[in-house]
């Protein structure tokens, strides 16, 4: 009696292993990100602009999506209140809710370092930085969807400009030649 099995049209266990843990890998090793739905916005209502917050509010508050590089949202505003300390949240509509999404949690926020915000609905404490009468702050919110994340807060004396063109005199140049660029 011949008790063997063909199994030559099946598989061997080992390389269905490997193959079961290829896939594993990948699977979980995956990540996959989503960013904020751009029509519902970014914002950052605060004391300073007395937690006014709508979508599509417009204004320095209501930051836009930059889309060259990584994914964004940035703001630039001159702070006009007192010198001193802020609160604020980062927020996102859902479902028509303006406060449906929320990044705080962060009651240090540092300038010109990057700092980390807390998803969370409703989400406390509120972020708290301290400002300065008559700066500058430029805001770069890192999205990477609907998570913890991270964002900057950049000061200046002055407003922020665009260099839309570099050119530099002459165009090749040797190993120490002078070069004169213009912005």
């Amino acid at each position: 009696m011949n008790f063997s099995r063909s199994t030559s049209h099946l598989m061997p266990r080992h390389k269905w292993f490997k193959f079961f843990f290829l896939l594993m890998s990948v699977v979980f090793s995956s990540s996959v990100t989503a960013q904020i739905y751009q029509p519902d916005g970014l914002r950052m209502p605060g004391a300073w602009n007395s937690w006014t917050n709508s979508t599509a509010m417009g204004g320095d508050f209501d930051l836009q999506k930059s889309t060259e590089g990584s994914e964004r949202w940035t703001t630039s505003f001159q702070y006009s209140g007192a010198t001193g300390s802020n609160t604020f949240k980062f927020v996102s509509t859902s479902f028509g809710d303006p406060w449906g999404n929320q990044w705080a949690g962060n009651s240090a926020v540092s300038i010109n370092a990057i700092s980390s915000f807390i998803y969370g609905t409703p989400s406390d404490p509120d972020n708290t930085i301290t400002v300065t009468n008559g700066k500058w702050y430029n805001v770069v919110f890192e999205d990477i969807g609907y998570v913890n994340t991270r964002a900057v807060f950049s000061e200046t004396s002055s407003q922020p400009v665009t260099i839309s063109i570099v050119m530099q005199t002459p165009v090749l140049v040797t190993n120490l030649e002078p070069v004169t660029i213009s912005a």
